[in-house]
């Protein structure tokens, strides 16, 4: 059995390019853990190379999340009250994935060596849904190499596509943000389109006209029951009528349940969150068998929300169709009601036995396994608490939609010789001051066009709400996020310089007579690099200039922050370090040929970043990290 984040695990050969999800929460410890095996990275390596994999859509009362945390993703802000106003609750849990042999999003046209990879989870992705609390979830995989082609998954990915794409119109993004998405989308568009007809998806959403029931119903036809076993984390409220659950009526009418005896219905319940069948079980316990959920690591807490309908003959159940997803089995979640004018938005999927047991009939112990049944009670003590809330930490009640932060994002520009960030702003909101955070600057659309910030992400304030604000860089063909885009680009630009003049490239003057011209190119010498290096020591000065780079950078960093945690020097020392990997292994050996350790004054004061204590230990482990490397420690320091 995978755990959540192990459903985000790349194929073998491949790594994660870009995912787009939605769920009503999640909490960076689970998106750290996620990306970490979607990406094959660490935290801090994703944040050296500033991909965004992940595109969130929470809902509009959702906690904004920590950016820095857990690095490679972005949450894009609920955008417009009035749309808002229409949605009770954006409930659905869909991950739509691309996974290819290197970490970005590489062409709008080609689909060669790409898997694509649809998860519909009844679950959040939170840490409270992957440990503490059981949960159902159901992934297919698209390869574009692959033969035979499997149509069925292909159907649902187009369904996730438009799902995804009329769900991303409830948001604030820029739009470049959204490239890596739509490049997916219209790779898994382009395969479809290529087929003459794609069978019936087995993904649904309440975007269409029907309700959650009504979808599963059609899905549901031509099975012809007698065997059934519900769940859900919760369900209807007690509305204090007598009864029957009105919810639990519709299921029976719609999947034709009425012949089926007491002993073959099965409704399993928590106890602490049964809503109206609290109410109603007393009286009504002929119709269905109550059972516990069924929980072999004990004290977990079942959010699972399905239904399943078979055959039963002698000891076995076959034939049958699995809906699981996000909608509880409650008025709200199945039947579309609504609370005021507005409902939730929910996704789920009807598959076939053999798709999620792996075989046409099972023993109806292992169908009680595999769908969390446990113990049976004729009666217990039930509670009727609402579904008001759908997790630990998250409450309906207590929570308020956020109007967006009209500041979106941070471009970066060259402007006056200089890497600058422009403010990109939401264009329907008046901004009368926007409070940057670090600096304490005020912004505002009128007098503010760029300025300076020190690095990556960085927060605004914004009626009383703290934002989170990403740099976006763009390369043609994918958003990224910058760690301090000033210094990368600086250092990235120097040590090219370096590489380009050991290699020999030609320099502006190539005739060598030093009057700065050259006119037809004829009188290139390929040995001017090298006499020009060997008159001014080049070896020595690119060494030191890489030093004092470091060294300069290293300071100006970090000149604005008040305290440098381990953190912030982490993200410094990834990002040099996958400069330095790239150098050639020709230019190291300039170097080594000096025969002296040129590297460690990077670890003096003035030198190093100015930090104390476990950041400071932490830079100077990587400052003799790369001396060995480099084999310089054997040589007598500076």
């Amino acid at each position: 059995m995978k755990t959540l984040s192990q459903l985000f695990t790349p194929p073998d050969g491949y790594v994660g390019q870009i995912c787009v999800a939605s769920a009503l929460s999640a909490d960076v410890r689970f998106l750290d853990s996620m990306l970490t095996e979607f990406t094959r990275m660490s935290n801090s390596k994703r944040r050296g190379c500033g991909n965004v994999s992940l595109l969130l859509m929470l809902d509009a009362k959702a906690d904004r999340l920590d950016m820095d945390a857990a690095s490679g993703f972005i949450q894009l802000q609920p955008n417009g009250k009035s749309k808002w106003d229409k949605i009770a609750c954006m409930h659905a849990k869909v991950a739509l994935m691309q996974f290819g042999k290197s970490n970005t999003v590489q062409s709008r046209n080609k689909t060669v060596d790409l898997i694509w990879r649809l998860i519909i989870c009844t679950g959040n992705w939170t840490e409270a849904c992957a440990i503490r609390q059981m949960e159902m979830a159901w992934s297919t995989d698209y390869d574009c190499d692959g033969k035979p082609k499997d149509y069925k998954s292909l159907s649902d990915m187009v369904c996730a596509v438009r799902f995804l794409r009329k769900l991303h119109q409830n948001y604030a993004v820029d739009e470049r943000m959204w490239v890596p998405a739509e490049i997916m989308f219209n790779g898994i568009e382009n395969c479809a389109a290529e087929v003459t007809s794609l069978p019936t998806p087995r993904m649904f959403t309440t975007f269409s006209d029907k309700t959650m029931l009504d979808s599963i119903a059609a899905r549901f036809r031509g099975v012809k029951p007698n065997y059934v076993i519900a769940g859900s984390g919760f369900y209807e409220q007690d509305d204090g009528k007598k009864g029957k659950p009105i919810t639990i009526e519709k299921i029976e009418q719609k999947l034709k349940l009425a012949e089926i005896g007491k002993a073959d219905r099965h409704l399993v319940v928590n106890p602490d969150t049964a809503g109206k069948i609290a109410t109603w079980s007393g009286s009504i316990l002929r119709d269905w068998s109550l059972h516990l959920p069924l929980d072999l690591m004990a004290e977990r807490f079942m959010h699972a929300k399905y239904i399943y309908a078979g055959v039963k003959k002698r000891t076995s159940v076959g034939e049958g169709r699995l809906y699981l997803g996000s909608g509880n089995l409650s008025a709200m979640g199945l039947l579309g009601y609504a609370s005021g004018k507005a409902k939730n938005i929910e996704a789920g999927v009807v598959i076939t036995q053999s798709d999620f047991s792996g075989e046409e009939r099972s023993s109806q112990e292992k169908m009680f396994k595999t769908l969390l049944c446990g113990m049976e009670k004729s009666s217990y003590e039930l509670k009727p608490l609402n579904e008001s809330f759908d997790e630990p930490g998250f409450r309906e009640d207590d929570a308020c939609y956020k109007d967006p932060c009209p500041l979106l994002a941070f471009e970066l520009i060259f402007q006056d010789d200089k890497y600058m960030l422009r403010p990109v702003w939401l264009e329907d909101i008046p901004v009368k001051g926007v409070i940057h955070k670090r600096t304490g600057a005020e912004l505002g659309k009128k007098d503010v066009s760029i300025m300076d910030i020190p690095s990556g992400y960085d927060s605004v304030q914004w009626k009383g709400e703290n934002y989170q604000v990403p740099v976006i860089v763009m390369n043609d063909k994918f958003a990224r996020l910058s760690a301090p885009a000033e210094t990368v680009l600086t250092l990235e630009e120097m040590l090219s310089q370096l590489e380009s003049a050991m290699n020999g490239r030609d320099a502006e003057d190539d005739d060598g007579d030093d009057d700065q011209e050259d006119p037809n190119g004829e009188k290139r010498r390929n040995d001017y690099a090298n006499r020009l290096m060997k008159e001014k020591s080049y070896k020595y000065q690119s060494a030191m200039t890489l030093v004092e780079t470091i060294a300069e950078y290293s300071q100006e960093r970090f000149e604005k922050y008040e305290n440098v945690c381990v953190e912030d020097i982490m993200d410094w020392i990834s990002m040099i370090d996958s400069k330095l990997r790239n150098l050639s292994k020709e230019l190291v050996a300039e170097w080594q040929s000096l025969e002296v350790d040129f590297i460690s004054v990077l670890a003096r004061d003035n030198f190093a970043p100015p930090c104390k204590g476990k950041a400071r230990t932490l830079w100077n482990s990587y400052v003799k990290k790369w001396c060995r490397k480099w084999r310089l420690d054997k040589y007598e320091m500076l």
